[in-house]
């Protein structure tokens, strides 16, 4: 099972776009943009464990895909992307809700 920021990592390089850099500081006035896609990892948002991140994921991927999310059973969640064509179809369980959206997000950019 992948670790929450190995998840957060690669929902940041696949989703958004961004490259993460491991070996060099951070300076002080550094701050991540979409002209940059420059990153660093401490900056990576916590998509798979933090609600407010992982809606981040979800306004995305609004533009091309459908989104469901509903409470499982009591202790699950479960998250359903659908692109509007109907051609591509993902549907993922866990254990909260950030998590079931970051899978879900990773599992229609694998299929990708």
């Amino acid at each position: 099972m992948m670790e929450p920021r190995e998840i957060d990592k690669l929902i940041h390089k696949k989703v958004f776009g961004y490259k993460i850099d491991f070996d060099k500081p951070q300076p002080e006035h550094f701050r991540p943009d979409k002209t940059s896609h420059y990153t660093y990892l401490f900056d990576v948002p916590h998509y798979s464990t933090q609600i407010e991140d992982a809606w981040k994921v979800v306004r995305q991927i609004q533009g091309s895909h459908f989104f469901t999310l509903k409470e499982w059973g009591g202790d699950n969640w479960n998250c359903i992307l659908e692109n509007f064509v109907g051609d591509n179809f993902v549907r993922v369980e866990a254990e909260t809700a950030p998590m079931a959206i970051a899978k879900a997000c990773l599992k229609l950019y694998e299929e990708k």
